[in-house]
């Protein structure tokens, strides 16, 4: 009988209906916790229309979308520091997301800010870079169910652009994200 082996996905035929090692070495790895080389093959879909496991998430509400960070004046925007980002914040804490979460991501742009503002010469491309590197970073964090909230990873998205423009724009992402951690931290205290 043909069955695919457990541990390795490779077809094998099988002498016992119970058998589900290809060879005694697959068999031994996985009694002792061996991570597999290669993934085990999956049955395919039956045919026909499947059903949608993840169906899409809503689109960030427009309240939480800056067109750019600063005023007429040049001045950051109040909502930077507080009812945007506040709400932000507690739209994100309901969806999961933690200061835990966003540490090491946070530092990332908060390191980036300070050579920038170290170095008024600084190639804002290597900035950009950090950027990039940080957007990479909120993404592969989903992916793996670590960073939780759909709307802080939206927020992230539609604002990239925005903050690459200008080493102002990125100052003003960078406050923006900070206001934000500093709410989820605030809310965190109270649970």
């Amino acid at each position: 009988m043909q069955k695919h082996c457990r541990r390795c996905g490779k077809a094998f035929e099988a002498a016992q209906t119970h058998y589900q090692y290809c060879s005694t070495e697959c068999r031994r790895a996985a009694e002792h916790g061996v991570p597999t080389a290669t993934p085990a093959r999956r049955p395919a879909p039956p045919p026909g229309p499947q059903p949608v496991a993840n169906p899409a998430a809503p689109a960030l509400p427009d309240q939480y979308i800056f067109k750019s960070f600063y005023d007429a004046d040049r001045q950051l925007l109040r909502g930077v520091y507080l009812e945007t980002a506040r709400d932000l914040a507690n739209q994100c804490a309901q969806e999961g997301l933690t200061t835990t979460q966003l540490r090491q991501l946070f530092f990332m742009l908060k390191a980036e800010e300070q050579r920038l503002r170290a170095d008024a010469s600084r190639n804002f491309g290597l900035t950009r870079d950090t950027l990039y590197r940080f957007a990479r970073q909120v993404a592969y964090q989903q992916k793996r169910n670590v960073l939780k909230s759909r709307t802080f990873v939206q927020w992230v998205e539609k604002h990239l652009d925005l903050a690459c423009k200008s080493p102002a724009e990125f100052r003003g992402f960078v406050e923006c994200l900070t206001s934000i951690v500093a709410y989820l931290a605030e809310k965190e205290e109270r649970r």
